[in-house]
């Protein structure tokens, strides 16, 4: 954990000296949402109703409420609908993942049981295959579109990591276990990220022998467990199969194990940054937030 600790200082103080951009946008703006406006003509409202998740992508707000229902609106405009989940009255949403182009829509249920919502779709369709309940999901900025979720990554409460790739329609295009942790722990947080090597090393000031190519592809991997709390990061393969299995070749994992003990560790990256698209990570813990470069893992 020293060694992690002095590379995470050390391109700390490295970011420190390279001048910040100027930035005139505001940081935050809060506004209430008017519920009620939003609802159409004998549509019946939330009154009464409990919002059990939310999630935000692309001006596009679902929410989860009880009953099983999914409520879906465009902030930026008046379209409005909502979905009933086929499933029993004793289940419930635990989870939602909304892709960045707000176009698929992944609902992990109390029973394990997993569904998909594509945005022009009202019937979700059932995923069989992912083994334990779906706890964090990361979907790669870059690739996803309307028609395709593309490669994105998917992690279990049993431990369980699977590369998975999605239609229009909700059929599974790809579908691979590319990593089994060997203890059952809940995968609670996720993030990948694909950058050129060669530029990479240009950015750290460390020589690069030709410009970008194909083979040049690396992926960044981040992951988080909880009970243990432990960051994992693996980075290399000009894919997210290879990356992991180049990465067991030498044995377990590298992982950073953190104190304290709570339901959900949280990692969260942020996504300004060049050739990385994240410049820094912050995994929320039981002893606090614990933050850093992402860089520093990229290095490695």
């Amino acid at each position: 954990m020293e060694g992690l600790y002095d590379e995470l200082r050390a391109e700390e103080r490295r970011q420190i000296t390279r001048p910040a951009p100027v930035r005139n946008e505001r940081l935050l703006s809060i506004e209430k949402l008017d519920w009620e406006a939003r609802f159409p003509p004998k549509q019946k409202t939330l009154r009464g109703r409990t919002i059990q998740k939310v999630v935000i992508s692309n001006s596009t707000l679902v929410i989860a409420a009880n009953g099983n229902s999914i409520l879906r609106w465009k902030l930026n405009g008046k379209d409005f609908d909502e979905v009933e989940l086929p499933c029993k009255a004793d289940d419930a949403v635990e989870q939602l993942f909304l892709d960045p182009s707000a176009n698929h829509l992944l609902i992990g249920m109390k029973s394990g049981d997993v569904y998909y919502l594509h945005s022009k779709a009202t019937k979700p369709k059932k995923l069989s295959k992912i083994q334990g309940n779906l706890e964090s999901v990361a979907f790669d900025p870059n690739a996803t579109s309307e028609a395709s979720t593309k490669s994105f990554l998917a992690g279990t409460s049993t431990g369980a990591i699977y590369e998975m790739s999605l239609d229009a329609s909700g059929k599974e295009k790809v579908f691979q276990l590319v990593h089994q942790l060997d203890s059952p722990m809940a995968v609670t947080a996720i993030h990948f990220e694909t950058f050129s090597d060669a530029e990479f090393r240009l950015s750290q000031n460390v020589g690069s022998t030709g410009s970008a190519a194909t083979s040049d592809q690396r992926h960044l991997v981040l992951f988080a467990t909880t009970s243990p709390t432990r960051l994992y990061h693996i980075v290399g393969g000009a894919s997210l199969q290879t990356v992991f299995s180049e990465a067991t070749e030498h044995g377990e994992l590298p992982f950073t194990e953190l104190p304290g003990d709570l339901q959900r560790a949280e990692l969260r990256a942020y996504p300004i940054g060049s050739p990385l698209k994240s410049k820094s990570f912050a995994l929320m813990t039981a002893a606090g937030i614990y933050y850093g470069p992402m860089a520093a893992f990229a290095s490695r």
